[in-house]
């Protein structure tokens, strides 16, 4: 196989002084003596077949590989895409006459590309950072909490769980700490703020008969009251100000007198 000379326009130019690799240096015609030299850019679509090739034969491979037919395939795969390659190569490739515009323009836009390839392998960073996650990424934590008395943090934590917020435990110089993500910072947020509302309102009484007496208190002066549980007992949570509690206590008493044991009067002893 042959091609034409850019001078003489015979078919003088083997195949393979067109496929050698001439740089800037450029071949000469065997009869005519004219230089000339295969535009550079050939190898761009040559270079972009070989990798489609290279896997053709193992398009028709079913199951698990043998590491002997992997390589032989893999061999295969790289005569054929060589010789595509070298096919695309040789069609498409234009000879451009030495010393001509064409010719000038091919080297000039040869040195830029090199040029370029040198810039960017210069500034190209030692060690690549990871691509931005997309779709599923890692919750980011929100922020964390710590009461100081066990009772309270636990207190907290299964508040979390009744809620349903998934959460994680630390240790940190001797407490823990419960985190959670950002988004549930604002689920969490409501817990914290009924915890803290409910540390200043709510009592639990071991006698039955002041809890009864603690609630008709409550009705009867029309605030508004219910029954929650909290570390493993229920309390009496009302709305309102803090120093109800301390006003039923001074208000209904308890007698010293044996009688009247088990009883509730708002009426001094």
């Amino acid at each position: 196989m042959k091609f034409r000379c850019p001078h003489c326009r015979q078919k003088t130019i083997s195949a393979w002084s067109k496929l050698k690799p001439g740089g800037w240096k450029p071949s000469a015609c065997p009869q005519c003596g004219g230089k000339y030299l295969a535009a550079w850019w050939g190898i761009l679509p040559a270079a972009f077949v070989f990798p489609l090739v290279l896997f053709v034969p193992f398009w028709f491979a079913h199951g698990p590989i043998p590491n002997a037919v992997f390589l032989a395939m893999l061999g295969l795969g790289a005569a054929l895409a060589l010789l595509v390659s070298a096919a695309v190569y040789l069609l498409i490739t234009p000879l451009l006459r030495e010393g001509s515009a064409a010719a000038r323009w091919d080297r000039w836009t040869w040195g830029a590309t090199l040029a370029g390839l040198v810039v960017a392998l210069l500034v190209m960073p030692d060690e690549w950072a990871p691509p931005p996650p997309t779709g599923h990424s890692t919750p980011r934590v929100s922020g964390g909490m710590s009461y100081g008395h066990a009772e309270y943090q636990q207190e907290f934590k299964d508040a979390l769980g009744k809620a349903g917020i998934p959460y994680t435990v630390e240790m940190k110089d001797g407490r823990e700490f419960a985190y959670w993500t950002s988004e549930q910072h604002a689920a969490v947020e409501a817990i914290k703020r009924e915890l803290e509302l409910l540390e200043g309102r709510s009592v639990s009484f071991s006698n039955p008969i002041l809890d009864k007496a603690f609630k008709d208190w409550l009705a009867k002066n029309g605030v508004a009251y219910r029954t929650v549980q909290r570390r493993g007992r229920d309390y009496v949570a009302w709305e309102g100000e803090p120093e109800l509690l301390k006003k039923f206590m001074a208000e209904v008493k308890f007698p010293d007198c044996p009688k009247a044991a088990g009883e509730v009067t708002s009426k001094n002893c």
